[in-house]
């Protein structure tokens, strides 16, 4: 027995290398390479040269990657070669002849072997007799092939190619099935001498209407990927899984040529081998990039099968991961996947990123473990009659998820029309365009006649975009229509909307039904503006009917202060509780919460000059750590003189990732890089080496949806909080930052994730100049006098978090925060 790694060149079996009577027999090989080669390589000879002659092969079973049996490598002499009894499952070539390798090299003189009673199960090529290069100048002579007989890609070939001519080849009682269209209907002749074919079959396997199947090339209860991919690789326009005694197992699968439809019979389930898959990306089936006109349809149940429990368990050395999906449609065009069902993925059931024109009907896509289905970047999308049921695994968990990943990403031209959205661990309809911006191309999206009943938290959920990403590059435009679509019995609200601007597309809602009555939340509508220093933008509703329970209300409304909605909100909704039917004039209610300029606040931030910063070490620092940061962020730490400070780190991952919870690079005051470091899950002390009087950078890159806490007791410091900082749970946390002198403003923006928090700006004198009382709803706290602000130390406290925090410093404020008075960084004076 061989067992060699399948698919690792140069792990040859048996190498025979100028020997003399040689007799080897009843083996078993698999592997990457050859199973036997006979070489004549004199070269290695100490003595004088030798042939390699009188060797025998006999009753062995082969499945490699390369020959079978080769013969012919090296500039020497090989002769009376007999081999006999093989069974080749698998292989490159099954029998190769081949003078010379090198067109440097005349090749090896080769002469009287013989082949006899070879069974081939499958081949790239059964027979090949070649001089091999233009430079070859060896001969080859006395070849015969008697009782060999197989499948094989292509015909036996036998051609001459430099000085060698194949003289006095035979083939006798051969018989080939070439079962890749093309792959020849004869014996194969080129330059050559004398050859004899006596009853030699070579015939082309039945392809009806031009039709392969799978079966045509083999099948294993255990793996039948070689056959699958070859199926997949022949290049025939049709191609069909064809039911088995058994399920088709495999590992991941590729569809590479354009222009294909293939088919799974029905009862055909291909199902992911338990204990492959190990790649973060692996998936069933992809059709890869540069891909058209390619269809994927199933007849009666065709499932697609993976092993999603497998892949939640880190102890059978799965790596976690979030994409291992079972259809992935990448860069691809004309694509169409009917009547399939796509179950218990490591990721998607359907993935679909940077195609056009892909059309998904009856499919139904279950138990996956982060979405039924995500289209990330896709012009021209129709899925039709499809279910999206049952995703649970890890965030999103929607039904569907259509969420660029990136500006230059676009969603145009989809429609889903009949489908279902059902128990689903979050969301049935799930848009997120956090990534999109003005800069992105408009998006149009249309819902009809879809249904999302039992999921956990909403129907329907749109992020319009994030509030950091719509304040910098504002918001994308277009318009995303729902037509005729219901929502019943879902955890949380029958519709959510969030962080929707005047700037942003076009919202409309036409015959749709709400029914919120066995919804945990006050309402059925949730409409918030809270994140986000924003109007709220034009959303239409036209004959749309809500469903609610007694106690609660048609609409929730969180905005900032001062803002609101702005004229073009309309429609009137049909109102029912316990059968008692009224309307909710839209219109009406958005006008009564339009926006008051007067008290409105938007954010501006001031900027960090580094090099005018106070240098200083305060003395009895208690060490306090800071919250937990999810996003990131700079630590600034002052160095008063040459040495060495502790700069200590407490991190955690959430969701059960692995790895590093983050990368930290280290700068000098005036952005000179000085190195960067990981930083590890647990406790970790960095020691700063200065080597002067500095200021030094800290900034800071969660990883692994790390979360990381920082303190120092050695010398002034604090976190810059430039950019929407993210703060985690907690209470009483307090923040001291510096207001110079001649300040007139000061900002502390405050929005949360949908979570309770409440918090109290103290200015010097420990009075409380704004604060925010425990609610979801986002605020700006402010401070501002045309006299002046009281300039020194101020206190920002937070009484509450229940969950996340995004915060921002601005106006005069320096943005710089700290967990100790004592430590405050401030302007040098």
């Amino acid at each position: 027995l061989c067992s060699n790694n399948f698919r690792h060149l140069n792990t040859d079996a048996f190498d025979i290398d100028c020997c003399k009577d040689v007799k080897i027999g009843d083996c078993d090989i698999i592997t990457g390479d050859d199973a036997f080669a006979v070489r004549g390589v004199p070269n290695y000879l100490k003595g004088p040269e030798k042939a390699c002659e009188d060797i025998e092969i006999s009753n062995s079973v082969c499945r490699v990657q390369a020959a079978a049996v080769r013969v012919g490598v090296g500039s020497g002499r090989i002769k009376n070669v007999r081999v006999s009894g093989l069974k080749i499952l698998d292989c490159g070539t099954a029998a190769l002849v081949q003078s010379s390798y090198n067109s440097k090299l005349k090749g090896v003189s080769i002469s009287e072997v013989a082949f006899s009673d070879i069974d081939i199960d499958l081949s790239g090529i059964a027979v090949r007799v070649t001089g091999g290069t233009e430079g070859s100048q060896a001969f080859i002579r006395n070849i015969s092939f008697e009782n060999v007989c197989g499948n094989t890609m292509f015909a036996p070939t036998v051609q001459g190619m430099g000085k060698t001519i194949p003289d006095n080849v035979t083939f006798r009682n051969c018989s080939f099935t070439v079962i890749k269209a093309g792959g020849g209907g004869k014996v194969a002749l080129e330059n050559v001498g004398k050859v004899s074919l006596e009853n030699v079959k070579v015939a082309e396997a039945p392809r009806p209407h031009g039709v392969l199947y799978a079966s045509d090339f083999g099948y294993s209860p255990e793996d039948s990927t070689k056959y699958l991919q070859r199926l997949l690789d022949s290049g025939v326009a049709k191609v069909v899984i064809d039911r088995q005694s058994g399920d088709w197992i495999t590992s991941p699968l590729k569809i590479k040529n354009s222009n294909v439809e293939v088919v799974f019979e029905d009862g055909v389930n291909l199902v992911a081998k338990r204990g492959e898959f190990k790649g973060r990306n692996d998936c069933l089936l992809q059709v890869c990039s540069g891909v058209s006109n390619v269809v994927v349809r199933g007849e009666g149940t065709a499932k697609l099968v993976m092993q999603k429990k497998d892949y939640q368990n880190s102890a059978l050395g799965y790596e976690r991961s979030e994409w291992r999906h079972t259809l992935a449609i990448h860069k691809a065009s004309n694509v169409s996947v009917s009547n399939l069902q796509m179950i218990a993925s490591g990721g998607d059931g359907i993935y679909l990123c940077y195609s056009k024109d892909v059309l998904i009907e009856s499919v139904q896509c279950l138990d996956n473990h982060r979405q039924g289905m995500s289209p990330i970047s896709v012009d021209g999308l129709t899925v039709r009659k499809c279910v999206f049921n049952d995703t649970i695994g890890t965030p999103p968990q929607s039904g569907v998820d259509l969420e660029p990943h990136h500006p230059s990403q676009y969603l145009k031209r989809v429609l889903f029309e009949d489908c279902v959205f059902n128990a689903n661990k979050a969301h049935g309809m799930d848009l997120y365009f956090g990534y999109l911006d003005a800069t992105s191309e408009p998006v149009s999206i249309t819902f009809r006649r879809c249904v999302a009943n039992n999921n956990g938290y909403s129907g329907i959920t749109f992020m319009t975009g994030t509030s950091k990403r719509i304040g910098e590059k504002g918001q994308v435009k277009g318009t995303v229509a729902f037509e005729d679509c219901e929502v019943h019995a879902n955890g949380e609200y029958a519709l959510k909307l969030v962080n929707h601007t005047p700037e942003g597309m076009h919202l409309s809602f036409s015959n749709c039904l709400f029914d919120a009555r066995e919804s945990k939340r006050d309402s059925a509508i949730y409409i918030s503006n809270a994140q986000l220093a924003e109007n709220i933008g034009v959303v239409t509703f036209k004959n749309s009917k809500v469903l609610l329970r007694k106690d609660a209300k048609v609409m929730s409304v969180e905005s900032q202060r001062g803002f609101g909605f702005v004229n073009g909100s309309s429609g009137v909704l049909q109102v029912c509780r316990d059968g008692v039917c009224e309307k909710f004039d839209f219109g009406k209610f958005a006008k009564t919460r339009a926006p008051r300029p007067e008290m409105a606040v938007r954010f501006k931030r001031n900027t960090v000059d580094f090099s005018r910063l106070e240098i200083f070490a305060p003395k009895a620092l208690k060490g306090e750590w800071t919250p937990e940061l999810l996003s990131g962020f700079v630590y600034v730490l002052a160095a008063p003189c040459a040495g060495e400070y502790e700069v200590k780190f407490k991190s955690r991952h959430l969701r059960q990732m692995q790895g590093v919870c983050g990368v930290a690079q280290l700068l000098d005051g005036v952005g000179t890089d000085l190195g960067s470091f990981d930083i590890p899950d647990g406790e970790f002390t960095y020691r700063l080496k200065a080597d002067g009087r500095k200021i030094y950078r800290l900034e800071i890159a969660p990883k692994n949806r790390g979360v990381i806490r920082m303190s120092n007791s050695s010398t002034s410091g604090g976190i810059l909080f430039s950019n929407e900082t993210r703060i985690f749970s907690g209470e009483n946390q307090t923040f001291y930052f510096h207001v110079p002198q001649g300040a007139k403003e000061v900002l502390v923006g405050v929005n949360q994730d949908g979570c309770d928090a409440s918090a109290k700006l103290i200015d010097p004198s420990g009075k409380v100049v704004d604060e925010m009382p425990l609610q979801k709803v986002g605020q700006t706290l402010k401070c501002a006098s045309e006299k002046g602000v009281p300039s020194g130390t101020w206190t920002l406290v937070f009484p509450s978090i229940t969950n996340t925090v995004y915060l921002q410093i601005g106006g005069d404020a320096l943005p710089v925060l700290s967990t100790e008075r004592a430590a405050v960084i401030r302007p040098a004076r």
